[in-house]
């Protein structure tokens, strides 16, 4: 048996092999890094719904305990927070509002609560 040989078989191989890959890669590239860019948004937005609700909820937990509704926030250089009290009757409408320094977004959670709280004398 004879084998013939070929010439330049392999090198149009890796080229196609290589222009594949680079097709791909154009696709592929800016793809993930949009997928990277809004999974860094999304964790920014979790992080400050998280920062304005535990805050909200401690405020809920000091009306039911003291029957006291203070604006005793942790400090953060990235948010801005501000309470609303308003009364009506034996209830206290309360509003915390918070603001993202950042990228000026907002967010606002209210409740209603019992003037002297659950568990006063």
């Amino acid at each position: 048996m004879t084998y013939k040989k070929m010439k330049g078989h392999i090198m149009i191989d890796v080229l196609f092999s290589i222009v594949l890959v680079g097709l791909i890669a154009t696709f592929i590239i800016p793809n993930l890094y949009t997928l990277l860019e809004n999974n860094e948004r999304a964790k920014e937005k979790d992080e400050f719904v998280n920062y304005v609700q535990s805050n909200f909820e401690e405020i809920i937990a000091k009306n039911y305990h003291y029957g006291e509704i203070k604006n005793n926030f942790d400090e953060d250089d990235r948010y801005e927070l501000t309470l609303y009290n308003e009364k009506i009757g034996d209830l206290n409408k309360v509003i915390l509002h918070g603001k993202n320094k950042a990228d000026q977004k907002e967010i606002q959670f209210e409740i209603y609560l019992w003037d002297e709280g659950i568990f006063s004398d």
